[in-house]
């Protein structure tokens, strides 16, 4: 500050063009302002300060010895004001042109691979940073602006109305009979709904599962249906939860996705005779950024020629 007002770069800079001009008239046809308004601008700045900066003369001006140790201060804060517009400038082309794109770390990326792979060729430029968690924390990241795209099943309960969807293909999902090797149906091929009449049988509850429990009640009296109150069961502790049940109860049986019976070693997985199918694909924001746009472009060009269809 001067004398408690604050200085300007526009003062630093009008000093600065005047000494590498030479002449107040030169910096002033260059700043497109006035010799008397630049000059009164320097007289301004002499006085704040208390010290003569200038020696002006017919030839023109130099430099006293407050005035060259200004001028090199004057410079050096006016690279660094340039170098840190530049940077700033900089580092939002590069945030801008970063996607950060979420999937589920037990099904892995699927469609966003494929998508990522085409996009890259056609904006090398951009950065795709691909993340793995837990599916029910994706929708919730992209609401809160952790990520800007995720790839999962359209689910109406949790689609927001300020995060879109965008259909890339149909989804078929396999199921499985979960249950103690000792079980009666252990020793099956496959299990049909009318199999499991007169036995426990557990489902997870979400609406996500609706098309399951509709075929499921269709055959069964609901008493004998038990939901499990669980997001989706893909992390331990969720398949836990509707597995675990057989493990005492040699009568019950769970129903779960068939990626669900990798980590069920004590147990019998069967295939059920059922194959839901859901709209798959992308949600993302309501108002994406250029680059979100750009991505979300290729995967639905690349859905419309058939190169996501048999993933």
């Amino acid at each position: 500050t001067l004398g408690g007002e604050i200085m300007t770069f526009n003062q630093l800079l009008s000093f600065v063009n005047v000494v590498e001009s030479g002449s107040f008239l030169k910096a002033a046809e260059t700043m497109f302002i006035s010799s008397q308004a630049l000059n009164q601008q320097i007289n301004n700045l002499e006085e704040e300060l208390g010290c003569k900066l200038l020696v002006r003369s017919t030839r023109g001006v130099a430099l006293t010895s407050a005035g060259s140790c200004f001028y090199d201060g004057s410079k050096e804060i006016l690279t660094m004001q340039t170098e840190l517009v530049a940077g700033t400038k900089k580092a939002s082309e590069e945030q801008d042109n970063t996607i950060r794109i979420g999937f589920s770390h037990s099904l892995g990326p699927g469609l966003v691979q494929l998508v990522t792979e085409e996009y890259s060729r056609s904006f090398p430029k951009s950065e795709v940073i691909m993340s793995p968690m837990r599916l029910n924390y994706l929708l919730k990241s992209i609401a809160e602006d952790d990520l800007d795209i995720c790839e999962l099943g359209y689910r109406p309960d949790l689609i927001k109305k300020d995060i879109r969807f965008l259909y890339l293909r149909d989804f078929g999902s396999k199921w499985i009979c979960v249950m103690s090797p000792f079980h009666k149906l252990a020793s099956r091929s496959q299990i049909h709904p009318l199999d499991l009449d007169g036995y426990r049988v557990i489902v997870p509850e979400r609406c996500w599962y609706q098309p399951l429990h509709k075929f499921v009640s269709n055959y069964l009296p609901s008493q004998s249906i038990e939901y499990i109150d669980t997001d989706c069961p893909y992390e331990d502790s969720e398949i836990a939860s509707v597995s675990n049940p057989c493990l005492n109860d040699h009568t019950c049986i769970s129903i779960l996705p068939i990626w669900a019976g990798r980590s069920l070693p004590y147990l019998i997985s069967v295939p059920f005779d059922f194959h839901m199918k859901m709209d798959y694909g992308l949600a993302y924001r309501a108002n994406p950024k250029p680059a979100v746009k750009d991505f979300l472009q290729v995967a639905e060009e690349m859905a419309a020629c058939g190169a996501l269809a048999n993933l």
